[in-house]
C-alpha cells in the first residue's frame, strides 16, 4: 500500500508557532468524521518544565499534528487540563463561530448563499451538491446544527478541514474508486448486520406537501418528523429521498481495528478482504476513522455504499 503525501517527522504547532522541540507528546488520539461530527483530537503532553502554563492556551486557540502521511490541519482548543506535570489539549477542527446560535429567515435564496453567509469569513464550498432555489428558510439554532440539518436533506455532509467549510454529496463519495484493499487477517472485527430491517420507503409530510421515495417492493415505510418546512412537493420528495438514505445507511456496519494506516482518513473508500466470512467483503465507505498513536492501532468504521439513492 502506498502512502499518501511524502514521509515527515512529526509537527505540533500553537497558534501557527512550530514548538514541536520544546514538548514531549504522551498520548494522541485523532478522530475522523466523514459527516455529522466535526474532526476532534486529544494530545498529552508531558511538562515537567511547565511550559503550557506560561504559554497560557486559551478556549479558542488552534494548534495542529502532523506525523507520517497524516494532517490535522487547525484544530481549535475547545477544553484543556493541567493534572501533575501534564497538559492535556482537547481539539476540534470546527471554528468557535460555529457554535453560535444563529437566528435568520430566507426568503428566495440559494443553498450557495446560505453556506456563505453563515460561514462568512471562512473559505467556502459545495462539492458535487446542487445549488437548490429555497423559496423559505429559517434557522434558530446553532451554526454547525443547522448546516448538518440542511446538508442531511440534500443528501450531503457536512466537513471541515483547516478552516474551509464544505458540504459534500455522500452519494458522490460512496461512488469513489476503492484506494487499496485492506485484510481482516490478525485485525480485531465487529460486524453489525440490520439490512433486514432497512425501509423500503419514506414518506414526508409538511403542511400541504408531500413526497416520497421507493427502493424496496415491501412495506417497511419510513415517516421521518421533519422540523423544517418544506414549500413544494418536488422539495418533500427530495427530502423524502435524503432522509430514507440517512434511515438506512448504517443498517449494515463493519469495525477493523488493527496497526495504525495514519494516511487513511475519513469520507474515502476500500475494499476489505474477509477471507473467514467472504460474504462481508467488498467495496466499503469509511465514514469514521480514528487513529491512536499511543498505541500504534486505527479503528476503522465502515460500510456498504447504498445503491441509487
Amino acid at each position: 500500500m502506498e502512502k499518501v503525501g511524502d514521509v515527515m517527522a512529526e509537527i505540533i504547532t500553537f497558534n501557527g508557532t512550530d514548538i514541536t522541540e520544546y514538548v514531549n507528546v504522551k498520548k494522541i488520539v485523532h478522530d475522523m468524521y466523514a459527516g455529522e461530527y466535526p474532526d476532534k483530537i486529544r494530545i498529552e503532553f508531558e511538562d515537567k518544565d511547565n511550559l503550557w502554563p506560561r504559554w497560557s492556551p486559551q478556549v479558542g486557540d488552534y494548534f495542529s499534528y502532523r506525523n507520517d502521511g497524516t494532517a490535522t490541519g487547525k484544530m481549535y482548543i475547545y477544553d484543556l487540563e493541567y493534572e501533575n506535570q501534564k497538559c492535556t489539549l482537547y481539539g476540534c477542527v470546527m471554528p468557535p463561530e460555529m457554535k453560535v446560535r444563529y437566528t435568520k429567515t430566507w426568503e428566495s435564496v440559494y443553498l450557495s448563499q446560505i453556506l456563505s453567509e453563515i460561514t462568512e469569513g471562512y473559505s467556502h464550498q459545495l462539492n458535487a451538491v446542487t445549488d437548490v432555489f429555497y423559496k423559505h428558510k429559517e434557522c434558530n439554532t446553532g451554526k454547525l446544527e443547522f448546516l448538518n440539518t440542511l446538508g442531511q436533506l440534500e443528501s450531503a455532509i457536512l466537513v471541515i478541514y483547516d478552516d474551509n467549510i464544505m458540504l459534500v454529496n455522500e452519494q458522490a463519495l460512496e461512488a469513489q474508486t476503492s484506494l487499496f484493499e485492506l485484510s481482516c487477517d490478525g485485525a480485531e472485527v465487529s460486524i453489525s448486520d440490520h439490512t433486514a430491517d432497512v425501509f423500503d420507503a419514506c414518506f414526508v409530510q409538511s403542511g400541504e406537501y408531500s413526497g416520497a421515495c421507493r427502493i424496496g417492493t415491501g412495506e417497511r415505510y419510513y415517516k421521518p418528523n421533519i422540523t423544517v418546512p418544506c414549500s413544494s412537493d418536488a422539495e418533500a420528495t427530495r427530502y423524502a429521498k435524503a432522509m430514507l438514505r440517512f434511515a438506512n445507511k448504517k443498517k449494515f456496519e463493519i469495525r477493523w481495528k488493527g496497526p495504525i494506516i495514519p494516511e487513511l482518513s475519513a469520507g474515502v473508500c476500500i475494499t476489505l478482504v474477509n477471507d473467514d466470512i467472504p460474504a462481508y467483503s467488498g467495496d466499503m465507505y469509511v465514514y469514521h476513522v480514528r487513529h491512536d498513536y499511543n498505541t500504534g492501532t486505527s479503528t476503522i468504521f465502515m460500510r456498504k455504499p447504498l445503491e441509487g439513492y
